[in-house]
C-alpha cells in the first residue's frame, strides 16, 4: 500500500527538488517538481486524512481500503516533512488521538510504534512498548508549537523521563518495557541517540526564540 509516513517523505523530497531547480535556474523543473509535491500533499489530505475520526490512516491498499492502525510516524510524516503547517488543527487532533490511544497502559510512560505492535511485545495492557524515537517526536512537535516556556515544560517532562531510564553510561535503548522501564532491545540504538540531539537542538533554539520575545516585551 501506500503509507502517510512515505508519502510525507516523497512531498517533501520534490519540494528540496524544486528549491535545488531554483538555485541552479532551472525554472521548468522547479515549477514540475512544485506541482508534483501539491498533488502528492492534496492526495495524501483528500486519501490519508479521516476527518470523523481526526487521524491520518497508516496507509491506502492497493485494493483501495484503508488500513487505519494509528500508527505515530503517520501524524509525525506528516509534521516533520511539512505537509501541514505547525500549527494546523488538524496535526493538533491527530497527535492527541494518536499519543492517547499508544500511551495507553503505559505504566513506565513513553509512546508505542502503532497499535498492537508485537516486536519484543511483553504484556497485551499496552499497545506495544514504549519507543524513545517516537516519544522524542512527540516532544519534537510540542517543542514546535510550544509558544511560552511554560509550554516547554511538557518537553522537559519527556526528557526527565528519558534520563531516568538511560543507563549510568548514558545509552540508550530502542525500547522499553511498559510496566517497569527496563531497557528492551538493542542498546545503545543510535536512532534514540540521534532522535535526542535532534530534539534537545529544537528545544534549546525555540527556548532561546521564547526568552528573545520575552525580553523584548520586557522592555518595551
Amino acid at each position: 500500500g501506500t503509507s502517510t509516513f512515505t508519502s510525507a517523505s516523497v512531498f517533501a523530497a520534490l519540494g528540496a527538488a524544486a528549491d535545488l531547480s531554483k538555485i541552479l535556474g532551472k525554472a521548468e523543473h522547479e515549477t514540475t517538481y512544485r506541482t508534483a509535491a501539491e498533488e502528492v500533499r492534496g492526495a495524501i489530505l483528500s486519501q490519508l486524512w479521516d476527518e470523523k475520526t481526526g487521524v491520518f490512516a497508516n496507509m491506502q491498499l492497493v485494493s483501495g481500503e484503508h488500513d487505519r492502525t494509528i500508527d505515530i510516524s503517520s501524524v509525525y510524516g506528516a509534521f516533520s516533512f511539512g505537509v501541514l503547517a505547525v500549527d494546523d488543527s488538524k496535526l493538533a487532533r491527530a497527535f492527541e488521538k494518536s499519543v492517547a490511544a499508544l500511551s495507553r497502559g503505559m505504566v513506565s510512560g513513553g509512546i508505542a510504534r502503532f497499535e498492537d505492535d508485537d516486536y519484543y511485545r511483553i504484556t497485551d495492557t499496552a499497545p506495544g512498548n514504549p519507543w524513545i524515537v517516537t516519544t522524542l517526536w512527540y516532544a519534537e512537535y510540542l517543542t514546535a508549537i510550544a509558544k511560552t516556556d511554560h509550554d516547554l515544560d511538557r518537553v522537559r517532562d519527556i526528557f526527565a523521563w528519558l534520563e531516568k531510564h538511560a543507563q549510568h553510561s548514558g545509552a540508550l535503548s530502542e525500547q522499553l518495557d511498559p510496566r517497569t522501564g527496563e531497557q528492551v532491545g538493542a542498546t545503545p540504538l543510535s536512532w534514540s541517540h540521534a532522535a535526542f540531539v535532534l530534539t534537545v537542538l529544537a528545544y534549546l533554539g525555540k527556548a532561546q526564540q521564547l526568552n528573545s520575545v520575552q525580553s523584548r516585551h520586557g522592555n518595551a
